[in-house]
């Protein structure tokens, strides 16, 4: 039965496995490859998060303090003013939902592509798990094929003495044995260099591979986890593209502004004097005109990213049925 990439990797939990071998993938895994695709999908959370935040009203607060040393009759020499800002954005086009949706495919795309790499470490652990056992074997093979060498030149040997072989007879067994004993040295320095590979995955010394044994199971169709993870990307980059056309939409704003005023001893001009405290709401609505054509060329750009990745899709797809 042939086995695939997704196939090994998604039959891991059905196998009898030796500790060991379990060991070896689980310590790969920790690897800092993969810590780091863990932290990336927190900054994700995090930049979500952050969008979310855009929803909710802007509170500010300040205090100026002004003195004027020549003033006009209408200005007062000191001022100290206190204000209480809110601003809040009511309608922006649809940026923040596209931003926000956009952060969940990312997040969606990291969790997937964290899989994916787990699985690859994985497989590799296994593929020179396997190669490991064939080579153990190979040299198994190897010593007894020796063994039965040795024998044979020490029968031909006296044969050869008593003069009932001729000298190239022998010869031709000392020319066996002296490649036996050369594939040997290559199985050694393959079991050496697998062993090595193996230790750089897992920073686990192997001695000795054990045997594995396997369930069977049907084959699986399921879609690869880097796969997953571009179609992710293509939402993200679909989200992007939909925010950056957000400015060609009336932008409404809600903003209340609250301020105190102290004006020391001015008591105004002309007898009024100037209103201390103050309450200023304010609803903008502004829409761009003209943009430089910005906006026009980011859509363009998000197209051509969507369209790449599309593309490698189709190929990564026809790769996995073939």
């Amino acid at each position: 039965m042939k086995i695939g990439f997704l196939a090994v990797t998604l039959l891991t939990p059905l196998w009898l496995l030796s500790s060991e071998i379990k060991t070896l993938i689980e310590q790969a895994q920790n690897s800092s490859a993969i810590a780091q695709l863990s932290y990336s999908k927190e900054a994700a959370l995090e930049e979500a998060d952050a969008t979310l935040a855009d929803y909710y009203p802007h509170f500010n607060i300040a205090a100026t303090y002004m003195n004027t040393d020549r003033t006009s009759p209408f200005e007062a020499p000191e001022v100290k003013k206190y204000q209480a800002n809110m601003e809040w954005k009511l309608f922006d086009g649809f940026f923040r939902r596209h931003q926000y949706r956009a952060a969940l495919a990312n997040i969606s795309s990291l969790e997937h592509q964290s899989a994916y790499a787990k699985e690859q470490l994985a497989f590799n652990v296994i593929s020179h798990y396997i190669t490991l056992l064939n080579l153990q074997e190979s040299l198994r093979v190897n010593d007894s094929k020796e063994d039965q060498l040795d024998v044979a030149l020490t029968q031909v040997t006296r044969f050869y003495e008593a003069g009932s072989v001729s000298e190239d007879q022998v010869e031709a067994i000392k020319a066996s044995l002296a490649m036996n004993r050369y594939e040997k040295s290559e199985i050694e320095m393959n079991i050496f260099s697998t062993k090595e590979r193996l230790f750089y995955l897992s920073k686990i010394h192997v001695n000795r591979a054990k045997e594995i044994h396997f369930k069977e199971v049907q084959e699986i169709k399921n879609e690869r986890s880097d796969i997953r993870s571009l179609k992710s990307k293509v939402i993200q980059i679909d989200e992007a593209l939909k925010s950056s056309t957000a400015i060609y939409w009336p932008q409404v704003t809600l903003s209340d502004n609250y301020s105190k005023t102290d004006y020391g001893s001015f008591d105004g001009f002309g007898g009024v004097a100037f209103p201390d405290v103050q309450n200023k709401i304010t609803l903008t609505a502004s829409m761009v005109l003209f943009d430089g054509l910005g906006a026009k060329h980011r859509k363009e750009a998000y197209l051509k990213q969507k369209w790449m990745q599309k593309e490698r899709i189709t190929d990564m797809l026809r790769e996995q049925k073939n």
